[in-house]
């Protein structure tokens, strides 16, 4: 009979970079946290393609405009389903 003994020594997990919130308040200073948003009428610009424009006040106050492209899923357990394809930052006026 063979017995097999593993040693394992922990090694510390560390993300790089390390993820901070000033990352994503670069792009998406106003969705992180916001304070309000107002979601405005779905275009669908190809077929199972929707946009969807999104205003956010942000915790600042400062607004932010987005646009969320979303796919509609034809496969699986979630076929039907609408699903975030990318996400853009619209510029201010």
């Amino acid at each position: 009979m063979i017995f097999l003994r593993f040693v394992c020594t922990p090694v510390p997990f560390t993300l790089y970079p390390p993820l901070t919130p000033g990352m994503f308040n670069t792009t998406f200073g106003e969705l992180v946290g916001h304070t309000s948003h107002q979601v405005g009428q779905a275009v669908e610009v190809a077929p199972g393609l929707l946009e969807v424009p999104v205003q956010a006040v942000g915790p600042t106050g400062r607004p932010g405009a987005y646009v969320f492209a979303l796919v509609q899923k034809e496969f699986g357990r979630k076929a039907g389903a609408w699903m975030t394809k990318s996400l853009r930052k619209e510029e201010q006026q």
